[in-house]
């Protein structure tokens, strides 16, 4: 049954957009890097948003790595928007999700788009259309995201959920959480959820499941923490995929007005390629100060340990002198880098206040580990 679940993960996943935004707080990530004008960053594109807020610290350059051309070809679509309209147009696609100048928008760009791109945007910028379910209930992770919604209006807990979001006074969430956390968590739909071929549309492979143990559990003190123990209004992260869209006060910083021009009078800075990791290291002679490597490694770990390895011996190759390595893991622990490279890293204590603030919140351990080359 494993190798079933693992050949439907990995299918759909590479056959599919997966991620229509990023899964991790880049708040967080910029506090752990401290990015200056000279870092050179090497990241896991997944739908572009957090490198879009990287390239605010204004870096050397921004080379962007996924495997998947879809999650390229969604990071293409907003840098041509950046690049040649205007921050209203960039909003009216991924901000609400859906406009009826959808079409408009990206004729205005398409010529400005690689032809992987083209094609995959001729199929599917229809998602943007103002009469469907919009783009942030589109890919894999919109498909979860609509089950979500569906199991939360069938235990008619719309209202509950919206008051716990916008309620100020934190006593008052966390009584309102106390009120719906049981109801949550039982009958049908809180089994359905956490399927394996369910939890596959979210990006997450059996194995990182088994990490987590037991789910509802782990959803409990997470869904505590980032709508109780923090004020779910400026929690776009969840937001999107409960109302799907963003609005002007609640979206990632990559949306914002007062950052749109920084962005465009960069935006050169950021490259991307249909490439693993390894295969960007093994093909370029630069070096890196950063490395983000999100939470794929927990993939390597369980599924192509030579892989990994050669990963790590890559990464030590391309590394400039204490470069740092921020990446995150549904494993208790790190132990599945390898220990020729483990020898050489540093791990920085993570700050748990920082942490406490993460937006996401869905990930076992975060890590930053400086290399010693």
């Amino acid at each position: 049954m494993n190798s079933f679940f693992r050949w439907w993960f990995n299918t759909i996943t590479s056959h599919f957009l997966v991620y229509n935004t990023c899964w991790e707080d880049p708040l967080i990530d910029k506090e752990l890097l401290k990015l200056t004008p000279e870092s050179t960053i090497l990241t896991i594109t997944s739908a572009g948003d957090n490198a879009l807020s990287y390239l605010l610290e204004q870096p050397s350059c921004i080379d962007c790595v996924d495997v998947n051309y879809r999650q390229n070809a969604l990071l293409e679509l907003k840098l041509s928007i950046i690049e040649h309209l205007d921050d209203n147009a960039l909003f009216e696609l991924f901000g609400k999700g859906k406009s009826p100048y959808y079409r408009q928008i990206y004729q205005q760009v398409r010529t400005h788009v690689s032809s992987p791109s083209q094609q995959f945007w001729d199929h599917h910028i229809h998602s943007f259309k103002p009469g469907g379910k919009g783009f942030y209930y589109s890919g894999l992770t919109g498909y979860f995201a609509r089950l979500l919604n569906y199991i939360i209006e069938n235990k008619e807990l719309s209202k509950e959920i919206e008051h716990l979001i916008f309620e100020e006074n934190a006593l008052e969430r966390e009584a309102i959480y106390q009120g719906i956390r049981e109801e949550l968590f039982k009958g049908y739909w809180a089994k359905v959820w956490k399927w394996n071929g369910v939890l596959s549309l979210a990006g997450i492979p059996n194995d990182q499941k088994k990490a987590v143990g037991n789910l509802n559990l782990f959803m409990d003190r997470v869904f505590r923490k980032v709508f109780a123990e923090n004020s779910g209004a400026d929690n776009h992260f969840w937001r999107v995929y409960l109302e799907g869209s963003y609005t002007q006060e609640s979206a990632p910083e990559y949306l914002k007005k007062e950052n749109f021009s920084l962005l465009n009078r960069h935006i050169d800075r950021i490259y991307f390629e249909n490439k693993s990791v390894s295969q960007k290291l093994a093909s370029t002679p630069k070096k890196y100060s950063h490395f983000v490597l999100l939470d794929h490694m927990d993939w390597l770990a369980s599924n192509n340990t030579p892989e990994l390895e050669k990963e790590w011996r890559l990464i030590i190759q391309r590394a400039s002198e204490n470069a740092k390595i921020l990446f995150r893991t549904a494993f208790s622990d790190a132990d599945f880098i390898p220990t020729f490279a483990r020898e050489k890293l540093t791990f920085v204590p993570v700050d748990k206040n920082l942490l406490s603030k993460d937006r996401v919140g869905t990930y076992t351990n975060t890590y930053l580990a400086v290399l010693d080359v």
